[in-house]
Formats: C-alpha cells, structure tokens, sequence
C-alpha cells in the first residue's frame, strides 16, 4: 500500500483455505515478515483445527520460494505447489480477493470519510465479512467461517465501518 497503515504495515498478506473459502489476513510491515507470518498461520490454523496443512499453493513469486521458508515447508512436509511467475490468472481465487479487498477498503475508507492510514483496519473488515457472509463457491448455504468452524457466525456483531 502506498501509505503506512496506523498499525505500522506497509503491506498485507492473505492465506485462502481452498475447502472453506475462509481468508486470513496478516499485516506485515517488511515483505521480509512474509516467513514469519507464514509460520503463524500454519501454527495457529493447525492447533485451531487439529489438522496438518498439507498443501501451500503460491503464485510462483519469489515470496516463498527461500532458503528459509522452503526448508520450514520441507521439515512440516507441506508440500508447495507454485503456479507460473507473472501469471495472475493461475492464482485466480487469491487475485480476486486481494482486489476485492482493497477496492472494498478503499471504499469504506471513503464513505467513513477515514484516513488512508486506516486500510489495514479495513482490509481486516472486508475479510471479517466475506468470512460471515454465505458464498456461491460453497456448495451448501453457509459461510466460510461455518465451513471452516462448524458454527454459524453471530451477525449481531457487524457494525458501519
């Protein structure tokens, strides 16, 4: 982003579960925090679940492909599956929920009348959202956060940005 948000990020990074559809958003302040944030999602995603990550699909940027991060993937025996460099339309789901994500930010941040330094806080509501508001990518009638959980969102919480 071209202005640093109020919690010290320059930029952010997303993780799609491809089964539920649920989106994690992570703020990082270096592209370097990319590794670290990596490690957290796995870690929390794996003790929230019970379940291992099996797969890590990227867009063949050079984000993951480290010494560091393909070493940590090796040793957690996820394997990572990487699309062709500089072709966005093999990373389709991601690339339209980063787009999604900051033109919707960019419009809350707008119609609230909001700084631009408030971006990360909305990009982290965008997500909020489309995690509690049933999908057509979904076969059944549910959320992202129901298929992920289990249990249906409480929509008593969703507030004007």
């Amino acid at each position: 982003m071209q202005t640093c948000s109020r919690s010290g990020y320059d930029y952010f990074t997303t993780f799609i579960d491809n089964k539920s559809q649920k989106v994690f958003v992570y703020g990082l302040k270096l592209k370097s925090d990319l590794h670290e944030k990596l490690k957290d999602f796995v870690a929390s995603t794996e003790l929230e679940t019970g379940q291992h990550l099996k797969i890590l699909c990227t867009d063949g940027g050079r984000e993951y492909t480290g010494k560091h991060t393909q070493k940590y993937l090796r040793e957690r025996g996820i394997k990572h599956e990487m699309t062709t460099v500089d072709t966005p339309q093999h990373n389709g789901v991601t690339e339209r929920m980063n787009c999604m994500l900051i033109e919707t930010a960019h419009t809350l941040l707008l119609n609230a009348g909001l700084p631009h330094s408030f971006w990360f806080e909305a990009v982290q509501y965008m997500a909020y959202l489309h995690n509690i508001i049933p999908t057509c990518s979904l076969d059944q009638d549910i959320t992202p956060k129901e298929a992920w959980s289990g249990n249906r969102p409480n929509i008593a919480l969703v507030r004007v940005f």
